[in-house]
Parts: C-alpha cells; sequence; structure tokens
C-alpha cells in the first residue's frame, strides 16, 4: 500500500517512509537520503568527505613597475700602447718517473658478529645502518642495544607530529600488506605469559587497561619492525556495534591521512576471522596506534593548577566531539573519560583551524587529544547529539560545585573557580539547546573564544604550525 504523505513531506520510495522535505538552503544527500545543508557560492563540495570548503582565492600578484635607467655615455676608449714581445722561456728538462710502490699484502682481520636483538617471536634480528661497516670487538649484544637506542633518538624523536604520524602509518601497512584480511589469531606464550600472534608477524603480547564487554586491548608489537612497542590490538566479537567502530575508523583514518584533523586514532588494518574456532568472541581485530593513555589519567588535581591547559584539553575535546560527529554524521554516545585517549606532542605555536566561514587558532599544549571507540555510535540526531558535550563536560568539573568526576579544593585551585562558573554556564546554555549540529559547533566556537584569552584567538599569530588549516 502507499503511504500519503502530510503536506511539507514526500514519501522514500527506498523504505516507504515520509520524511520532511528539504528547505531552500538544503539539498538531499545521494549517500544516506537525508538533507544536508547547500555549499554557498564561495564552498565547493568535497567528494571525499561530502563536506563543503571554501573556494581559495587566488591572489594574482601585481607586477612592479621597472624603471629602466639611463645608459651612461661610453666614454671614449684610450689606445692601449703595444706591449713589447716576451722572450722565450727555454724548455724545463723532464722529471724522471717515480718507480711504482710494491702493493701491501692484505691482512686478514677477524670481524665479529653483527649484534642481533630479541624480536617478540623470539628470532634473531640483525641490526644494520646504511653507513661504512662497524666492526664490534666484544659485547654485542650491548653493542645492538646502543644502536637500537641511538636509531629510536633520532628517527623516532618528534615521531607524534602529524606528518610522522602518517610516515608511520604507510610504514606499517606496507608491512602487513601480505596479511589477508580474513585471517585468525591464535594463541603464543610470551616470555611465560599467554598472548596471541597473527601468522607470528602481528604479535599480541599483554592486555593493557581493562577488558570489556566490548573487547581487549593488547600491546602489540610486529615481526621485523622498528619502533618497538608502538601500536595496539583490540579483540572483538564480530558484532554490529564492533563493525560499526570499524567502519567509523575507516572514515576517521581518511580526514587523518588528509591532514585534516589530527583528532583521531589510526588504524592501520583489520582482520575478519571466518574459521569456526575457539576464538569465537575473538574473531575481529582492530590494529590501532597506541596513545600515551587517557584523560582519566591525565586530569589529576595537580594538572587544574594551570589554568589554561585545561582549557586548551577542555577545547581539544569539544573540537574532537563536533569533527567526529560532523565527519561521519554520527553521534558516539559513549563520551566517558576513557574513550578520549592523548598522545605526546612537542610541537611550538598555534594551530589553524577551520569550521564554514570562521576561522580560529589554538595554542599546540603538550598533549594532543583523540576521540576513541566508536562501538555504541548512532545516526546523529538533534535530540542525543548534545550527549557528547555533555557528558565528557563532567571530567572537567569539580564534584562538590558542579557535580563533575574530579574533587578539587577552592582555596588551592583559586584560578580554576574564578573562571569555571561563567564557563560551565555558557557550555550548558549552548549544549542543552535542542539545534542543529551548525548552531551548536558555531556556539561551542563562540564560548571557547570568549575564555580562550591566548588559548584560543581569532588573530593570526606569528608561528601557525600547520600548512593547512584543519577542518571540524
Amino acid at each position: 500500500m502507499v503511504k500519503i504523505c502530510k503536506e511539507g513531506s514526500s514519501l522514500n520510495v527506498d523504505t516507504n517512509r515520509c520524511r520532511k522535505n528539504c528547505n531552500d538552503t538544503q539539498e538531499i544527500n545521494p549517500v544516506n537520503k537525508k538533507c544536508r545543508k547547500k555549499c554557498n557560492d564561495t564552498q565547493v563540495r568535497d567528494s571525499d568527505t561530502g563536506r563543503c570548503r571554501k573556494v581559495p582565492k587566488v591572489k594574482v600578484a601585481k607586477v612592479p613597475k621597472v624603471k629602466v635607467a639611463k645608459v651612461p655615455k661610453v666614454p671614449k676608449v684610450v689606445k692601449v700602447p703595444k706591449v713589447p714581445k716576451v722572450p722565450k722561456v727555454p724548455k724545463v728538462p723532464k722529471v724522471p718517473k717515480v718507480p711504482k710502490v710494491p702493493k701491501v699484502a692484505k691482512v686478514p682481520v677477524a670481524v665479529a658478529e653483527v649484534p642481533t636483538i630479541d624480536n617478540a617471536d623470539n628470532s634473531k634480528v640483525s641490526v644494520r645502518i646504511n653507513s661504512p661497516p662497524v666492526v664490534f670487538l666484544r659485547n654485542t649484544n650491548a653493542n645492538g642495544k646502543i644502536i637500537v637506542s641511538f636509531l629510536k633518538d633520532k628517527l623516532l624523536k618528534n615521531r607524534f607530529t602529524i606528518e610522522s604520524r602518517i610516515s608511520f602509518y604507510n610504514y606499517l601497512t606496507n608491512l602487513l600488506k601480505d596479511i589477508e584480511e580474513n585471517e585468525c589469531i591464535e594463541e603464543k606464550m610470551f616470555k611465560g605469559e599467554k598472548g596471541y600472534t597473527v601468522k607470528n608477524i602481528i604479535n599480541l603480547l599483554k592486555i593493557i587497561g581493562t577488558p570489556s564487554v566490548y573487547g581487549s586491548i593488547y600491546l602489540t608489537s610486529i615481526a621485523n619492525s622498528f619502533g618497538g612497542f608502538t601500536i595496539a590490538s583490540k579483540l572483538m566479537r564480530q558484532s554490529r556495534g564492533n563493525m560499526i567502530e570499524v567502519k567509523m575508523m575507516a572514515i576517521t583514518n581518511q580526514v587523518v591521512l588528509a591532514k585534516e584533523t589530527r583528532h583521531f586514532c589510526l588504524m592501520y588494518k583489520y582482520l575478519i576471522c571466518q574459521k569456526m574456532n575457539e576464538y569465537d568472541n575473538q574473531k575481529l581485530i582492530a590494529i590501532n596506534e597506541l596513545a600515551h593513555g587517557d584523560i582519566k589519567t591525565l586530569l589529576t588535581p595537580a594538572l587544574f593548577l594551570d589554568v589554561g591547559l585545561i582549557l586548551n584539553l577542555l577545547f581539544q575535546t569539544f573540537i574532537s566531539i563536533a569533527t567526529f560527529q560532523n565527519v561521519t554524521d554520527y553521534t558516539h554516545q559513549d563520551c566517558h573519560y576513557g574513550n578520549f585517549l592523548h598522545m605526546n606532542n612537542k610541537d611550538v605555536g598555534y594551530y589553524e583551524y577551520e569550521y564554514e566561514n570562521t576561522t580560529f587558532f589554538l595554542k599546540a599544549c603538550p598533549h594532543n587529544i583523540m576521540i576513541f571507540d566508536y562501538g555504541l555510535a548512532k545516526p546523529w540526531d538533534n535530540i542525543i547529539g548534545w550527549k557528547d558535550y555533555s557528558r565528557i563536560l563532567n571530567a572537567f568539573q569539580d564534584k562538590k560545585t558542579f557535580g563533575g568526576w574530579i574533587e578539587l579544593d577552592e582555596k588551592i585551585h583559586t584560578e580554576y573557580f574564578k573562571i569555571a562558573k561563567g564557563l560551565f554556564f555558557d557550555l550548558t546554555g549552548v549544549i542543552r539547546a535542542i539545534r542543529t549540529k551548525d548552531e551548536y559547533i558555531t556556539g561551542l566556537i563562540g564560548v571557547m573564544l570568549k575564555y580562550g584569552t591566548d588559548v584560543m584567538i581569532t588573530t593570526k599569530p606569528s608561528k601557525v604550525i600547520n600548512k593547512s588549516p584543519y577542518m571540524i
């Protein structure tokens, strides 16, 4: 039976459900058949992310007028007197040839073995350097550790910049390219501790963090790779929620690799085991970046003495939520402080961000915040979209005064309490209003700029770190 829709609505022939007609400022999204905002005359729609971007203005440099200098008159050339002929120099007698020096006999030299280090699968890996050969006369194991330490210090010094993260992603995905996506884990012991492996290449050494019903995180190493324990693997059931998480990470990967954000964790690869075996609850494996921790362990009372740093971390957290919602058109629905990871950061200066027609600059700080774990994500709705912001705001609020998750002392944390009441009142005012995605993001940016002082500014600073602005 054909359904008759009310005025102002039209029938979706695919779902046989009525949907509200788009207004003059909207258009139908060909992917999900929902209304989305039209791009204005100064914007174009990105074919990969589906977002509106400003069309960069091409500035035509003015050609400076060139004044042609008058050519001075050339003075008359004075006649040069003839030079007298130089007498011929007598020939120098030939120097007798020096006799060849006899070749020196080669002396055999004993060279010690190339030092090796233990890999995760108990094999030996030679340490090689692209430079003249190095000869070790004794204690080869110690020398191997010295070389590895040196390479880590030099090659991984700025490991967590966006450029280095992308380079390491390309390096690891190349190492894992021959692993089929339907491979399964096998049990393996590592130094007496139970772990798992995939073809003795991906080695899940030990659990880190607390296992949950949604999965367990394992510290992971890749055989014959450089960098040590630099990744984490999540073992999960092949459930609808966990498959959504993998789907979301495939989308967020594209945005990070395009250098449009730094607030998502990279996924190097995922595997879905197709065999029926004893590990049926661990058929899905996501191999991800390893962060330095979550904001639950980061946000200590001592850290709240630095109000500028706390504001920076709060703003980054909200920016990561806004970017996730805007890129995926989903809400996270699980924004507790264990799902916001932090990665060490050594950048100095400001990051440029852009949303619609608004540009602002966020000061670099020692921690980069990334939203993570999308297993409970749901399609975006203005009835539930605000909850992502509201829940994580508790991580930055004093328990006694604001009902948050951290206990602070008003006598010690005086600078925090000076701005906290006004800041949280304004943020809650934006969050609790039922708004469109655009109104949420625009409103929150306005509040952050109001309280950001030198942390978040609109005037372009002397040092901007990223060449292209991060998009929200």
